[in-house]
C-alpha cells in the first residue's frame, strides 16, 4: 500500500501545550521572519539598483541628444553674429534669439553646462587647442579665442571647447 502523507498530530496531554511543539513552531516562525527580512532587503537593494541604472541611462541619453543638437546651436550662434545690428529689431531676428533662449532653458533643465573659456587658463581636460597665438600682454596659455563652446553634463564631458591659446616662448 502507498503511504499517505500524515501531518504530525499534537500529542494529547489534557489541554497542556506541548513545550517541544511550541519550541519547534517558535523556531519555524523565526526562520520565516528572517527569510522575509532577507527578501525585503533584497527587494530594497534591487529597487535602488534599478533607480541608479535608470538615472545613468537618462544621463547617457541626455548626453547623446545634446551632442546631436550642439552643431545646430553652433550654427545658430554663428548666424546671429553675422546679422547686421540694424536688423536686430526684426521679428525673424527676434525669433532666432528666442530659439537660442530655448536652448538655454533645455540646457538648464537637464544640467548641461557651457564650459567657460574666454580669458581662462587652458585646461586640457576642458579645452582643445586648435591654434595658438602670441600676445605679450596676455598670460602664457590664456585662452584668447573660443571657436566652439564646450559642454559638460553633471561634470562629465560632452564636448571640449575648441580654442586658441596664447603661447609665449619659454625662457631658458
Amino acid at each position: 500500500m502507498a503511504q499517505e502523507a500524515t501531518t504530525p498530530q499534537p500529542a494529547k496531554n489534557d489541554g497542556q501545550p506541548n513545550v517541544r511543539e511550541l519550541e519547534m513552531l517558535k523556531k519555524q516562525c523565526e526562520e520565516n521572519m528572517n527569510g522575509w527580512k532577507r527578501a525585503l532587503a533584497d527587494y530594497e537593494n534591487f529597487r535602488r539598483e534599478v533607480a541608479a541604472r535608470t538615472a545613468e541611462m537618462r544621463e547617457y541619453h541626455v548626453m547623446q541628444v545634446t551632442a546631436d543638437i550642439l552643431p545646430v546651436v553652433d550654427t545658430l550662434r554663428e548666424a546671429l553674429t553675422h546679422i547686421p545690428p540694424e536688423q536686430h529689431a526684426t521679428p525673424w531676428y527676434q525669433g532666432l534669439v528666442q530659439i537660442g533662449k530655448q536652448w538655454e532653458q533645455f540646457a538648464k533643465k537637464y544640467g548641461v553646462e557651457q564650459i567657460e573659456s574666454a580669458g581662462e587658463q587652458f585646461d586640457p581636460q576642458l579645452h582643445e587647442a586648435i591654434s595658438t597665438s602670441r600676445n605679450e600682454s596676455k598670460p602664457h596659455e590664456e585662452i584668447v579665442t573660443v571657436h566652439q563652446h564646450g559642454y559638460t553634463l553633471n561634470g562629465k564631458m560632452i564636448r571640449p571647447a575648441k580654442v586658441t591659446v596664447n603661447k609665449l616662448d619659454s625662457k631658458k
